[in-house]
């Protein structure tokens, strides 16, 4: 294709042709284990010669732009998956493949093959935008036997945010970690990533390793795994790893998967006592919670379903704007909620026969602490105040991120095309 003729082609037209015509080739990249050198996997990207989208990150960028995101990716992953089996890399050598979870209820049932023997890499500023769908999403893959990555960690604290409502088996620290002038920025993203790896046995890999010092830096960050030019150039003819099948690190993660269906009154009290209390001492907690929430900086996700937007009074949207400066993401849900009432926080509102309607909840996760307040409201009439609620307070980590969960499985997606980098 000429210059001229690809001014007068979108990109998404430009992707479409290239999957109709099969001129799309898959490239691999190494998964080297840090500490002996092994190649322990490859990463399948798309590349085209026939083209002006030649790039893998081109290619990406395409795809997440257009309206046919699912179709496309359905095909590049069949695409990858297939040279990597013609090559004689799966079953038993591990395969990462860039992922969208629109394409994910196209996904086949793998669980008969090697545990997790192909990993679907997110892009971690996905969950902002698509909470609902993305954990639904990764719910299915992980009944149907595909492992589930974390990529791009690190390009700010956010970027780490969602970790706990992921849970993946590995999370990818983008390579502008070793790059970054600021070595406490790494040191900041560290503390996150370690305190999530210490619970849940994630692996950690490192994108972009192009010399040895890279290599000892990305094992001080407690990286497992690693890629970059250092260890391999791209090449489209993978060979198998010799000394499979190889110790898996994959094998420490477990994740628990437990659907999004329960409200977060249900699934606490199922394994916590519930106390009582008047809807003024609920209010007096929340704020207590918002307070902390507000000091814990951007890696923290804040949460609330407050029955009906009445709530929302003119105090509470100041306090709730103020965090949306300093977290993550701050998400807010009431019965009437049909737009969110501050910029920078996500909103939806309760159906009629939605049990969070009558419930009154506040989940913080922050980056090594986390805390859920949830209440059931017992219908007393008089004033509002004096209203009694049954109530849960936990910091138990678990029943948080579950709570988050249930709550973000109503967020509906942001619309227009999606413009994530990497």
């Amino acid at each position: 294709m000429t210059l001229a003729e690809a001014d007068a082609v979108t990109e998404g037209d430009e992707l479409k042709r290239l999957v109709r015509a099969g001129l799309l080739q898959t490239t691999f990249r190494q998964v080297v284990d840090l500490e002996n050198d092994r190649v322990v996997g490859y990463e399948a990207q798309q590349a085209a010669e026939q083209s002006f989208l030649t790039s893998p990150r081109q290619i990406r960028a395409a795809l997440r732009a257009s309206e046919l995101v699912g179709d496309l990716d359905s095909a590049a992953r069949f695409f990858a998956l297939e040279a990597a089996t013609n090559f004689g890399l799966l079953p038993e050598t591990r395969v990462f493949v860039d992922s969208e979870p629109e394409s994910f209820a196209m996904l086949e049932d793998r669980s008969s093959f090697s545990d997790r023997s192909v990993v679907l890499q997110l892009h971690a500023g996905i969950l902002e935008r698509k909470p609902a769908q993305l954990l639904r999403a990764i719910h299915q893959a992980r009944s149907l036997g595909w492992g589930i990555a974390v990529k791009g960690v690190g390009v700010d604290m956010a970027s780490a945010a969602h970790l706990p409502l992921v849970d993946p088996a590995v999370i990818g620290l983008d390579r502008s970690v070793l790059r970054t002038a600021s070595r406490r920025h790494a040191a900041d993203i560290m503390n996150v990533v370690t305190a999530h790896v210490e619970r849940t046995g994630a692996a950690i890999l490192v994108d972009g390793i192009d010399t040895s010092e890279d290599v000892e830096f990305a094992k001080s960050l407690g990286a497992h795994l690693g890629r970059g030019s250092y260890f391999a150039p791209r090449t489209s003819k993978p060979t198998v790893p010799e000394g499979n099948p190889y110790p898996d690190i994959l094998l420490r993660h477990g994740s628990r998967n437990a659907g999004p269906q329960l409200s977060p009154y249900t699934l606490a009290v199922a394994s916590v006592v519930p106390k009582r209390a008047k809807k003024e001492f609920l209010v007096e907690i929340s704020k207590s919670l918002e307070a902390r929430a507000l000091a814990s900086g951007p890696a923290t996700i804040f949460v609330a379903a407050v029955e009906s937007k009445d709530n929302l009074t003119p105090a509470t949207l100041e306090r709730f704007r103020a965090l949306t400066d300093n977290a993550s993401m701050v998400v807010m849900l009431a019965s009437g909620l049909n737009e969110s009432p501050i910029p920078g926080a996500r909103s939806a509102p309760l159906d009629t026969s939605d049990p969070v309607r009558n419930e009154w909840t506040i989940v913080v996760l922050g980056p090594d602490w986390s805390t859920l307040l949830t209440a059931q409201d017992l219908g007393d009439g008089g004033a509002d105040l004096e209203r009694r609620f049954d109530f849960v307070l936990t910091h138990d980590r678990t029943l948080a991120v579950d709570a988050a969960r249930s709550l973000m499985s109503r967020i509906p997606n942001e619309s227009g095309p999606s413009h994530i980098a990497g």
